[in-house]
């Protein structure tokens, strides 16, 4: 008996400005990319009876790739800027609530392995003055768990394991 959830969304963004100009030139640019599903795999005051596993497993492998940028040439002044704010969030859930499982192996399992590619770039050139800057903020995070609760039964021949793991990656 399997009881999965999987949520694989993926973001692709790019942003991109530029300018010039003889005297003044200014450029920007901005992405906002969120990511904040609930997934869950769960079972609430069910039987589940298998002759070999019973398996709850929950699983978010979510990626977002952002790239913005701005570049901005002039004769006297020139400004670029560039922002990105990026979120993975949301929950990741696997769960025997009441009832029972029976089966040789019990697996509840919960798992979250996000990631962010994030750049954030901007340049200025200028006869006089010449600014730029880029920030990125970015978030991975939100509750994962995995539990048996609310009194259920677990009987096994083997092994009962549960398991929640977080392992997002912000590359920036």
């Amino acid at each position: 008996v399997r009881i999965e959830a999987t949520e694989d969304a993926d973001i692709q963004a790019i942003a991109a400005a530029g300018s010039g100009s003889a005297k003044v030139g200014v450029s920007g640019s901005l992405g906002i990319n969120t990511i904040t599903s609930q997934t869950t795999a769960s079972s609430s005051a069910a039987t589940l009876v298998a002759t070999g596993d019973v398996g709850l497993r929950a699983t978010d492998m979510s990626e977002i790739l952002s790239i913005t940028g701005a570049a901005s040439g002039a004769g006297n002044a020139a400004v670029g800027a560039a922002g990105s704010y990026n979120e993975i969030g949301g929950g990741v859930t696997a769960e025997l609530s009441g009832g029972s499982a029976n089966g040789a192996n019990v697996r509840v399992d919960a798992e979250r392995k996000g990631t962010l590619d994030v750049w954030a770039i901007a340049g200025s050139a200028a006869g006089t003055a010449g600014f730029a800057g880029s920030i990125a903020l970015n978030n991975a995070g939100g509750a994962t768990t995995a539990r048996i609760d609310d009194g259920a039964v677990v009987r096994t021949t083997g092994n009962a394991v549960v398991t929640a793991e977080a392992d997002d990656f912000i590359k920036s």
